[in-house]
């Protein structure tokens, strides 16, 4: 037997997710198969959206469910396989790009589509039984039609699905084949009527029933997820993209005297350079520490930050389509004091960058940069401090330290609360956090936890957690150099949806963090951290006393 809802002790599927009245199976089934495959191949939640699929696809919710699934109907886009062939030219976005409405409506999604949606490649034909054992047990889930009659939605278990001797056909149905039970002589599937169909989405439906097993079924091998995806599981000078055969290329970022781009390959795991630096001003180098990357919904493109030799940040752009990289802007006033975290928020289409970095004064600022005129009062292709009214420029936090790549929005709270730590000048660390809700709120003291402390980085991000489904919220997983070693921390989230963060010295001990680990000699700073593709491995990137980076990975 195979199950992938819960294989190795793991979850491997999103939540389930409910048609509507609408014929829209192929749609589900094909979505459920790409976002499982994600997190399959990737470790990532993908949550997808079926109304990018189905309107994409230019289908209605009218189209006949009862046209057997032929290749006729499958190049209408009314079948999963047809619908992934549509995919494989333009990708699959997320429900936020592109929410599905059960009753139909024009395809409108935002203008950042092409940088937002997963690739994949063609869909694979998957013929006999043994087959599909198989490619369950070595890959991952199927789509599969079936004809459907009207008793199937009153199943309950615990025996596998056989319709009724008096049920009525309703028409053919595309499900998600998640497993299988030799034993009990069946599939498991998942269906798309919402968790309160069968047991929480899932059926056992019988070998050989209803035509389930008289037509062909499809999988996918070697998804490509999107950088929106990725968003909350890397920061600092580490990326994981999705470029090369495996989509799994590690990025590191390297400045100093020279910004220079190097990378891993998701295969060989063999490291090597771009051969050209960025074509960064004399005059503003060396950079101040590593320069914080990522990559964005703006065709993928990579964008980096970084720390000026006149105490400004930098602002560049990496064009996946020509290669080129390129200087957007510089600011900061000549005022920064500290590295910068930085990141491209879910404020607007395309995401507002944003970056939180102690200034001169010890405290934090908040930058903000986005296309048009947003709910800060920002506009235009221009950084600016975000403002709170008419009191100027919402700064917060005193006494810092140092900041560094520690700056996350999470998923928590209706638009995503974000989250920042910094060293305190006595050598502690605290976490301050900002409601998202109110675009103009303060940023509020969170715990204060650890000691001894330098003037160093931190990199923070949120974990992509091992169980639940997307809608899960992560631990921040935190690292930073101390005394010669690296130190782990972590912040136990279960509750942080309905708990605000305790501010100041927590009662008992830290809090809500813990320190799991010190390793490693020799250490300067931390510069990257990600959670990558590995087996959920927690990866980072260090600089050694004698100038060198290091990579480690926690198994």
């Amino acid at each position: 037997a195979v199950d992938w809802r819960s294989r190795w002790g793991k979850s491997w599927l999103c939540s389930a997710t409910n048609q509507g009245a609408a014929g829209s199976c192929w749609a589900f089934a094909a979505t459920a198969l790409v976002e499982t495959m994600v997190r399959i191949e990737h470790c990532l939640w993908s949550k997808r959206s079926e109304g990018d699929l189905r309107d994409g696809c230019g289908s209605t919710w009218a189209q006949n469910p009862g046209v057997p699934p032929d290749e006729v109907y499958a190049a209408q886009g009314g079948s999963a396989p047809g619908a992934l062939v549509w995919a494989k030219t333009h990708g699959l976005a997320d429900p936020d790009c592109v929410p599905y409405i059960w009753n139909s409506k024009a395809w409108r999604p935002t203008i950042d589509r092409q940088g937002r949606t997963a690739r994949i490649p063609d869909v694979t034909f998957v013929g006999t039984a043994a087959d599909q054992k198989l490619w369950i047990d070595t890959v991952g889930p199927i789509i599969a039609p079936f004809l459907c009659y009207n008793d199937f939605g009153a199943w309950k278990g615990p025996q596998p699905y056989r319709k009724s001797a008096n049920a009525a056909v309703l028409g053919y149905h595309y499900i998600l084949i998640v497993g299988y039970d030799d034993d009990k002589g069946c599939w498991i599937v998942r269906n798309s009527w919402g968790p309160g169909s069968g047991i929480n989405g899932y059926f056992l439906f019988a070998y050989d029933e209803c035509e389930i097993d008289q037509w062909g079924k499809h999988g996918l091998k070697g998804v490509s997820p999107d950088p929106f995806t990725r968003r909350r599981v890397h920061n600092g000078n580490l990326y994981q993209s999705s470029n090369g055969m495996h989509h799994k290329n590690f990025e590191v970022l390297k400045g100093g005297l020279e910004v220079r781009l190097y990378f891993r390959d998701g295969g060989t795991l063999s490291w090597g350079k771009v051969a050209t630096p960025l074509p960064v001003v004399a005059n503003t180098l060396p950079t101040k520490g590593m320069p914080a990357l990522t990559s964005t919904t703006y065709n993928r493109n990579f964008e980096t930050v970084f720390w000026d030799a006149a105490n400004n940040l930098q602002h560049w752009v990496f064009d996946q389509k020509t290669g080129v990289w390129s200087t957007q802007s510089s600011f900061g006033g000549g005022l920064i004091a500290g590295y910068p975290g930085f990141i491209q928020s879910s404020v607007n289409a395309p995401g507002n960058m944003a970056v939180v970095v102690l200034q001169k004064d010890g405290r934090l600022h908040h930058w903000h940069r986005g296309l048009e005129r947003d709910e800060y009062g920002g506009q235009g292709e221009n950084w600016w401090e975000i403002a709170q009214g008419s009191t100027g420029p919402l700064v917060f936090a005193n006494n810092v330290l140092m900041s560094g790549p520690s700056f996350v929005q999470s998923n928590v709270g209706e638009n995503g609360n974000l989250y920042v730590v910094a060293v305190l000048k006595t050598g502690e660390l605290q976490m301050w956090w900002n409601d998202l809700n109110d675009y103009t709120a303060d940023w509020l003291p969170g715990e204060i936890f650890g000691s001894g402390f330098g003037s160093t980085p931190l990199c923070m991000i949120q974990g992509c957690p091992a169980i639940g489904d997307e809608n899960t919220i992560g631990n921040f997983e935190l690292c930073i150099a101390s005394g010669g070693q690296i130190q782990h921390w972590y912040r136990e989230n279960r509750n942080l949806a309905k708990e605000k963060p305790e501010a100041g010295k927590p009662k008992q001990n830290f809090g809500n963090w813990y320190k799991t680990a010190t390793f490693g000699k020799d250490i300067r700073h931390v510069w990257g951290l990600i959670q990558g593709s590995f087996n959920f491995n927690l990866e980072l990137i260090a600089e050694r006393t004698d100038g060198k980076l290091q990579h480690f990975y926690r198994d």
